[in-house]
């Protein structure tokens, strides 16, 4: 009965506001909106007993307990309808956010149905959203979400005036956190989150840049097998800009808008390479590997190949090979040679960082793996072994992957 009654009153209290004094319709249209926002539980669809903080248009508010909060001066926006992003945050639930629709003429009312977290297996975070000059970005999107785990698992909410945002109910552990806005480019970063119950996450800043930003890249094509520079290859980066390779393999392309970019790189003997490269401040030369062209994809079930030689020992057997893929960090291939001292491995296209171990010692190089059904070969490594060596250590020689 006190929340229907609070409810009324608000409604009459805003309807005096909105129709001006008297009663009397203002002769200016109005040039922000009023938001009445109240949050209930999904389990029970009743007021949530705690305090929570609502975040409508940027304008922030304290929504009291088994109460509403009026939030005044809410931008329009400028779309058709026009929408505005609302986060809503309480302690002990997951934060709510979604985008609704403003009224113009009337107030605009939107309930925040929130659902329980576990303090235990769930934490807080708060950060600000800045450009590069430190000024906050309002309304910028901040998700997170757990490594390889799938988008509707991720916990979102939207920065205020000041930039800040404050998230509940994020999964404990390594999140990838990402804050986009309108104009700019998409940042991210890694953060390590901890529970609510008993622990304090530190503050999660991100900066972004503008999407009107241009930077000068600089690249080197080269041939994938054995890393010698192509000259006169053709690069087209995007629609941008095409320029070829000089004797050194080496481009330059002036004024590149940040973001992604999908460059096409062509030569005679070479099949075409088409790769996403993002443009950022800060990124190193682009490096962009050519396979040669094949008449046909050749046979065998593996498509590198290469000999071992272990100095110091009667045989070459017992040495581990490990392929890790370069982007994903991931080991996609591991054999443990014979007495010949030859492996094969069949790999996806790709860089890889191959690590050759004996005992104690190892031996690593990186080889990109080319597509097209084409076998790598030559791929050697000469280890010695040391003076002594216990049967343990040959079976299960360490892992040094780094």
């Amino acid at each position: 009965m006190k929340r229907t009654l609070l409810a009324v009153t608000t409604i009459v209290v805003l309807g005096v506001l909105l129709s001006g004094c008297g009663g009397i319709t203002p002769t200016a249209p109005p040039t922000a909106a009023i938001a009445v926002i109240d949050a209930v539980d999904a389990d029970t669809s009743e007021s949530i007993q705690v305090e929570a903080s609502a975040v409508c248009g940027g304008v922030r508010g304290t929504i009291p307990v088994a109460d509403s909060v009026v939030l005044r001066d809410v931008p329009f926006g400028t779309g058709t309808p026009p929408t505005q992003p609302l986060t809503v945050t309480a302690p002990g639930y997951v934060t709510f956010a979604d985008v609704i629709q403003i009224s113009l003429t009337m107030v605009t009312f939107s309930t925040a149905t929130m659902t329980k977290a576990d303090p235990a297996t769930t934490g807080t975070v708060r950060g600000k959203v800045v450009n590069k000059s430190g000024e906050p970005i309002v309304s910028a999107l901040v998700k997170f979400i757990q490594p390889g785990t799938s988008d509707t698992s991720e916990v979102r909410g939207y920065t205020d005036q000041d930039g800040v945002y404050v998230i509940g109910g994020i999964p404990i552990g390594v999140n990838t956190v990402s804050a986009e806005a309108e104009g700019f480019v998409t940042a991210t970063k890694q953060a390590t989150v901890v529970q609510d119950s008993g622990g304090t996450n530190p503050d999660v800043d991100l900066s972004l840049i503008s999407g009107d930003t241009k930077l000068d890249v600089t690249g080197t094509v080269t041939d994938a097998f054995n890393q010698t520079p192509l000259a006169g290859a053709t690069v087209a980066f995007g629609d941008v800009a095409t320029v070829l390779t000089n004797a050194s393999g080496d481009f330059t392309i002036n004024n590149v808008p940040v973001g992604a970019h999908t460059v096409t790189v062509t030569l005679t003997g070479y099949d075409d390479l088409e790769q996403v490269v993002d443009v950022l401040p800060g990124m190193g030369r682009v490096r962009l590997a050519m396979t040669t062209t094949a008449p046909q994809p050749p046979g065998g079930p593996y498509n590198l190949a290469g000999q071992v030689t272990l100095n110091g020992r009667p045989d070459n057997s017992g040495v581990v090979v490990a392929a890790v893929a370069t982007a994903s960090a991931h080991e996609l291939g591991r054999i443990t040679t014979p007495a010949t001292g030859e492996y094969t491995m069949f790999l996806p296209p790709g860089e890889y960082r191959l690590t050759a171990t004996y005992a104690e010692v190892s031996v690593r190089r990186t080889v990109i793996v080319p597509g097209g059904g084409r076998v790598l070969t030559g791929i050697n490594f000469v280890l010695t072994a040391p003076a002594t060596v216990s049967s343990s250590a040959r079976l299960h020689p360490k892992r040094r992957l780094r």
